[in-house]
């Protein structure tokens, strides 16, 4: 299992894309691509490649990884919860605007 986590970034860096057409690892969109998305992993993904080279039969490097793990755990759901918050006050202030008759759908569109 081990060499199969160390060995998937070169196995989904060979994939393709859609209809089957490869991509190249230059390209812009793909280097933006993987920024946004170590960005938007809350650090998970970092987090998962020093797993995937770490000796995971260390009780002492488990251990330590294992309390980064839950912290990024508890940071991202203090995340959710704040955009479930978020989701919630929008859906209360379009409901207002209904049953108020204050709605307009130009005014949502601009």
């Amino acid at each position: 299992m081990q060499s199969i986590v160390a060995i998937l970034p070169d196995i989904l860096a060979r994939g393709c894309v859609r209809n089957g057409w490869p991509f190249s690892l230059d390209t812009p969109a793909l280097s933006i691509a993987a920024e946004a998305a170590a960005i938007e992993s809350g650090g998970l993904l970092e987090l998962h490649q020093e797993m995937a080279r770490s000796d995971l039969d260390n009780l002492d490097i488990v251990r330590v990884l294992l309390v980064r793990l839950e912290l990024q755990m508890e940071r991202l759901i203090d995340r959710r919860n704040l955009l479930e918050r978020r989701i919630r006050t929008i859906q209360e202030v379009l409901v207002r605007h209904y049953s108020e008759g204050t709605a307009s759908v130009d005014e949502w569109l601009s």
